[in-house]
Order: structure tokens, then C-alpha cells, then sequence
């Protein structure tokens, strides 16, 4: 693949790097796991400290794989069960590829960690994305994996529903 531009650091915006979940994955809540599209605002959430946040926004886009103007920077990033270890995560995650992981101390790119075997690429030709804001940017337990939060450095107009935050 090419080096340098958005496709290395995962860039799924205008901006650079957007933190986005797609459909279905699972993140803890006090009251076990919820869907992803079934949080709204106001519903509380438990952090990889075991401190609960509470969801201020939750950001939505689909994205057209087949008219997007570089596909190859947008396609989502697998995480097998178990990619990090025994029940990390517990199923399959499915991240774009900006969104950060929590690993050794440090957030990585989930692009970064690609290795075609337990974290690969997901040709689609179409993916939506949605992410949790919460009121500061803290580590979410996605498919019982710490990842990051939406944290908004001026790319909230990345999503379908930006212009109107809660």
C-alpha cells in the first residue's frame, strides 16, 4: 500500500481520523451490554476503570464505499475474538479505521494494528459508522475491549446528524 496521507493514519473524514463503531457491537453498560444503536443520550455507560459516563451524543453516518473519493481509507477494521487475548474481544469488532484501541498504555489506530490474520481489513462496498460522545473523551468497553470515545476536534460534521449535538 501507499505510505503518508490519510490512508496511514486511517483518515475517514475530511479531518483525519474519525472514531466510529458500526452496527451491533456491543458496549457495556451498569446494566450489561447494548447495542451500539440502541444508546441514546442520557444512557450511562461503564469505562474501562469501571467509572460510569453518561452519552451525550451518538454520531451516525453511512458511507458509500462505491462513490467515496479514496475507499481504500475508509474501509472498517476487523478484530477477531480473542485478537488480544482470551476474551479480548469477546466477539468480533468492527471499527473504522482511525478508531483507537487500547493497548499497552497507549491508543493505536486500529489500521495500525492490521496484521491479515486476527485484525484485518473489511472490503465492503458500503459501511455506516456511529460513535459515543460522552462528556469528556475517556476508554468505552466495546465487545469488552477498551477503545476510545468520540472525542470532537472539529469533525462532527463528518456525521449525517453533526450540525445538531445534544
Amino acid at each position: 500500500g501507499a505510505t503518508g496521507g490519510a490512508g496511514a493514519t486511517g483518515g475517514t473524514g475530511a479531518t483525519g481520523p474519525v472514531i466510529c463503531f458500526t452496527p451491533g457491537t456491543r458496549i457495556a453498560t451498569p446494566d450489561g451490554e447494548t447495542a451500539i444503536e440502541d444508546l441514546r443520550p442520557g444512557d450511562s455507560v461503564r469505562l474501562a476503570d469501571g467509572a460510569v459516563a453518561i452519552v451525550c451524543w451518538i454520531g451516525r453516518r453511512h458511507l458509500d464505499l462505491r462513490t467515496h473519493p479514496q475507499p481504500s481509507t475508509a474501509h472498517p477494521v476487523r478484530i477477531a475474538a480473542g485478537a488480544f487475548g482470551q476474551g479480548l474481544p469477546v466477539r468480533d469488532l468492527i471499527v473504522s479505521p482511525g478508531h483507537g484501541l487500547y493497548c499497552d498504555g497507549v491508543l493505536i489506530p486500529a489500521i495500525c494494528l492490521v496484521n491479515d490474520r486476527t485484525i484485518t481489513r473489511v472490503a465492503v462496498s458500503s459501511v455506516e459508522y456511529l460513535h459515543v460522545e460522552l462528556e469528556q473523551h475517556a476508554l468505552l468497553l466495546a465487545e469488552g475491549l477498551p477503545t476510545e470515545s468520540y472525542l470532537d476536534v472539529d469533525n462532527r460534521g463528518f456525521f449525517e446528524n453533526g450540525e445538531a449535538p445534544v
